[in-house]
């Protein structure tokens, strides 16, 4: 996201822009932990700044997405190292990572990963099992999140700079409709039925809700200040959203 009078830049991005751009290959590696024991067991090198992760279904491999080295690292789960580097797209110089989480999506076949080039204006495709990128779909200006439908059909993709929302076949990886939404969205996260996407719009301080039969928004729901990322429960009944602590350029 480029820095302008109005813009809205959240302060977790902005203080940690440095370490996520130029260190974290080597200071802030990515980390497992135990889930028993809430205690770190290993600590895998990837390339720099971190910023989305996906597990493959079969929990064999975790897929980290690299905003400032624009590649993603493939890491063995049984043996916690990286088994391949795949480049994806070049950050353009002076750009600042709009997307800390959720960049990543992996299909529920385990087949493909899909990934947000925050850069630029596309989604890279990695066949997963050759890991190379077999597909590059245009969207919208500066695509921050992407997840994909429990039936492995569609890939939604938030675009940050356009205001709207990308939603991409993974049978042609093409794009199949566009949904205005409101201002900024940031984070996108899909219901376990696959009947609507809720959008967290940053710029806006609301949530839209998607109908993925009609791919229109049904409800538009104002919220907190900044809503950067959200999560659905199991049963649907409740939906959690992240309020993100901002700054606003001058």
């Amino acid at each position: 996201m480029k820095i302008g009078t109005t813009k809205t830049l959240r302060v977790g991005c902005v203080l940690l822009a440095i370490f996520f751009l130029f260190c974290t290959s080597v200071l802030l590696p990515q980390q497992v932990q135990a889930a028993n024991t809430n205690t770190v067991t290993a600590t895998v090198t990837v390339g720099s700044g971190p910023s989305g992760v996906g597990v493959t279904p079969n929990g064999a491999y975790a897929y980290v997405a690299n905003y400032a080295s624009g590649s993603v690292s493939v890491i063995s789960t049984s043996t916690n190292t990286v088994t391949a580097t795949e480049t994806v797209v070049s950050t353009p110089p002076g750009s600042i990572c709009t997307c800390l989480s959720g960049d990543l999506a992996v299909t529920p076949n385990g087949a493909y990963a899909y990934v947000a080039n925050s850069g630029g204006s596309t989604v890279s495709v990695i066949d997963i099992s050759t890991n190379a990128v077999t597909a590059t779909v245009n969207v919208g200006s500066e695509p921050v999140t992407v997840a994909v439908t429990p039936n492995g059909e569609y890939a939604y993709v938030a675009n940050y700079e356009s205001g709207s929302v990308s939603v991409i076949s993974t049978s042609t990886n093409t794009v199949t409709s566009t949904i205005t939404v409101g201002s900024e969205p940031d984070g996108l996260a899909i219901t376990p039925s696959g009947a609507y996407v809720y959008v967290a719009n940053l710029g806006s301080n609301s949530v839209s809700v998607v109908s993925t039969a009609t791919n229109t928004v049904t409800a538009t729901v104002p919220v907190g200040s900044y809503p950067a990322g959200e999560a659905v429960t199991p049963t649907e009944h409740t939906f959690m959203l992240q309020i993100a602590a901002t700054i606003r350029s001058r």
